[in-house]
């Protein structure tokens, strides 16, 4: 009998969560967004146990699905490395969103910059921007 290790067989997710939230503020809304940048083998779970723990909406912006665990979590570490002056604090960035802010002040990376650097990888197996 061969043994397998079942976690390291499994699908993975690499996924981005937009988190934000709408401050009402001199008479008009502004918000504040930052990103989560994670791995996961259940994007729906993680989703709600984000939404329970922060006081922000949370939406899947993207995810990139991969054959197992360790492709993902290569993948997750280039990014931290890459965009090493985005990141707010362990998973959480603040990355600039043109569709939201088109004066990007602070000169941060566009949110749609990640996503194309993430394609690039030859270990996705398939990209999308909704929740499964």
């Amino acid at each position: 009998m061969v043994k397998r290790n079942i976690k390291n067989k499994a699908i993975y997710y690499l996924y981005i969560f937009d988190c934000y939230t709408i401050i009402n503020g001199l008479g008009k809304n502004c918000f504040y967004h930052c990103y989560k940048i994670g791995i996961t083998n259940n994007i729906k779970n993680r989703l709600m146990a984000i939404q329970n723990n922060v006081p922000f909406i949370v939406q899947v912006r993207f995810w990139a699905k991969f054959k197992n665990r360790e492709f993902a979590q290569d993948v997750e570490d280039d990014i931290k490395k890459q965009y090493k002056r985005d990141n707010l604090k362990g998973e959480w960035f603040l990355f600039h969103d043109k569709s939201l802010d088109k004066r990007n002040k602070n000169r941060r990376t566009s949110i749609s910059v990640v996503m194309r650097y993430i394609a690039k990888f030859n270990s996705v197996l398939e990209i999308d921007t909704k929740l499964i």
